[in-house]
């Protein structure tokens, strides 16, 4: 007799439920432990963004010191 699985029905007993999402769950930390190395390096437009914000506030903080010299 061949039974035709829920979809999401990770544990094949007919019902989707909590214990399904532990299966999920432990495979999709598996997969992402064992995925490439590229997925842990920023994006180069993070590091544009990441730099030009810190050049705005190192405007901003030298300009308000600016104001408050003798």
């Amino acid at each position: 007799m061949l039974i035709a699985a829920a979809p999401g029905d990770a544990n094949f007993d007919g019902i989707v439920d909590v214990a399904d999402l532990g299966i999920l769950g432990a495979n999709w930390s598996a997969s992402k432990a064992t995925g490439t190395a590229s997925a842990l390096v920023p994006e180069p437009t993070t590091m544009a963004v990441l730099g030009f914000g810190l050049v705005c506030l190192g405007c901003r903080c030298r300009k308000v010191m600016g104001t408050t010299r003798p």
